[in-house]
């Protein structure tokens, strides 16, 4: 009865550690990486504001999209910290899916950041171009741009591929070693059980 309670355990902890994996295996760009690494969507010029639009994966996927959204002053020639953001994803029928706040990075105060919020289970519902609304909300009025994106259908990254190889790796070690485990309890049995008088 104890070994099956420790291949229980063994188990149970391997599905926490797949489900801890697969989580992070879907973690979203910090805005720093975004910038460096992410694809440069453009910079619009909307009435007073340069707003700039960066991404990760490049090319974004239906599975995950990871934004940073920069919005400059004309007028002032510099980067804003005090606006509002949001952006409205436009399918590729002209209907819109989903809403996103670009939220504030403190360590970066004119970057606003956010990702593609996943309807069941993926961030764009079919591949195909669609369209990011950004729209900005500060102290010289609201204006809105629009980005175009290719959206594909599925990771050319490998991020997702990497995060199963390593849950089945792992998997594979927990039963690994809950079959040692079985077989040296089993070993010890027979010993005792040898020992024993009749």
């Amino acid at each position: 009865m104890g070994t099956v309670n420790s291949i229980m355990k063994l188990g149970l902890t391997a599905i926490v550690l797949a489900i801890v994996t697969a989580t992070l295996s879907y973690s979203v760009a910090s805005a720093q990486e975004t910038l460096d690494r992410g694809k440069h969507f453009g910079t619009l010029s909307e009435g007073p504001y340069e707003i700039s639009l960066y991404g990760l994966p490049d090319p974004p996927n239906i599975a995950k999209f990871a934004f940073t959204v920069t919005v400059g002053s004309i007028a002032e020639q510099r980067l804003l910290s005090d606006v509002a953001v949001e952006i409205v994803a436009i399918d590729p029928d002209g209907n819109p899916e989903w809403l996103s706040p670009g939220l504030s990075y403190p360590p970066l105060p004119t970057s606003y950041v956010g990702n593609a919020p996943r309807p069941p289970s993926r961030s764009f519902s079919t591949p195909g171009n669609w369209l990011l609304e950004v729209r900005v909300d500060g102290r010289e009025g609201r204006e809105t741009a629009r980005f175009s994106l290719d959206v594909i259908g599925s990771s050319r990254t490998g991020t997702n591929a990497a995060g199963w190889v390593f849950v089945i790796a792992l998997g594979g070690v927990v039963l690994a070693t809950a079959f040692v485990t079985w077989r040296i309890r089993r070993a010890q049995k027979a010993r005792i059980a040898e020992r024993s008088p009749e």
